[in-house]
């Protein structure tokens, strides 16, 4: 028999030395469940507003701590696993 093609051998040594994707989870607030008439509402009948604190560090605390809880209670957090979106080349 006689042929115009030859006979091409290769060996390939292929590996996977692709690291999983690592999806980061983020902690953040569900803002749009935040009703802004209610959390008003238990911001003013807080101590922050009623009864504040004469001392600069007392009155850090308490601001601290009741924005803190009011958040707490009308946007929680929440942890979501981030993608990452692949860019489009033109």
């Amino acid at each position: 028999m006689i042929s115009d093609h030859s006979l091409i051998v290769a060996t390939y040594n292929i590996t996977n030395n692709s690291t999983p994707t690592i999806r980061p989870k983020v902690c953040c607030r569900k803002w749009r469940s935040l009703n802004v008439d209610n959390f008003s509402e238990d911001l003013m009948v807080s101590d922050l507003i009623n009864n504040p604190p004469d001392d600069v560090d007392a009155f850090f605390k308490c601001y601290n701590e009741t924005l803190s809880t009011l958040l707490d209670k009308h946007a929680p957090t929440v942890i979501v696993t981030r993608y990452s979106r692949r860019l489009l080349q033109q």
